[in-house]
């Protein structure tokens, strides 16, 4: 059980590092790099709420695939995909960028149900909502560091290019947390 926590704390850390940098990114780097994709703010915030909303349902795919699956390889597998991506996202740039950015935006909200299922799976029914509480405090902490760290990138470095290498360096980190899980793992809630 102290791997699976191991892993839940790192990647709930990581993860909430990951979704809000981009998050927040994502309407300036629209901004700067839609061109004529978008004549105002409006319609920059509308494609991003937009893109927000459809990648969300990523989850019910996901919950799906953990259900039939072993967890531990849909999250690779996620990583994986997310890694080139996220690597592309600074340097695209109009419709290339919708497109990246979307299917970055698949597997990141994406992999929410992961951890949750984790937890739900491995934990006794007395310590479940403290283990929750827990993994929300550090998640909301860790996302409190996207807003001066995409500042700080976006500023000094003149652009997104570096946040992003950054944002997948993370994610490679989530990566090695999750080869930490044991080999097989209980399926069944």
């Amino acid at each position: 059980m102290r791997p699976v926590f191991g892993v839940v704390a790192v990647s709930t850390i990581m993860d909430e590092l990951v979704f809000q940098g981009v998050v927040i990114a994502i309407p300036k780097l629209f901004e700067e790099g839609f061109g004529s994709l978008a004549d105002s703010i409006l319609d920059v915030g509308l494609m991003v709420s937009l893109m927000i909303g459809v990648s969300a349902f990523g989850q019910i795919i996901v919950g799906h695939l953990i259900g039939k699956m072993h967890i531990k390889y849909v999250w690779i597998a996620m990583l994986l995909v997310q890694v080139p991506l996220l690597a592309v996202i600074g340097m695209t740039s109009e419709a290339r960028m919708l497109i990246v950015t979307f299917a970055a935006m698949l597997m990141i909200i994406g992999e929410v149900p992961i951890a949750d299922t984790l937890v739900a799976r491995h934990t006794d029914d007395a310590w479940r909502s403290r283990i929750y509480g827990v993994k929300f405090i550090l998640g909301l902490s860790a996302s409190a560091l996207a807003v001066p760290l995409v500042a700080v990138l976006h500023g000094s470095c003149g652009g997104f290019s570096w946040l992003f290498l950054i944002l997948v360096a993370v994610t490679l980190v989530i990566g090695v947390a999750v080869l930490w899980l044991p080999g097989v793992l209980s399926e069944a809630p």
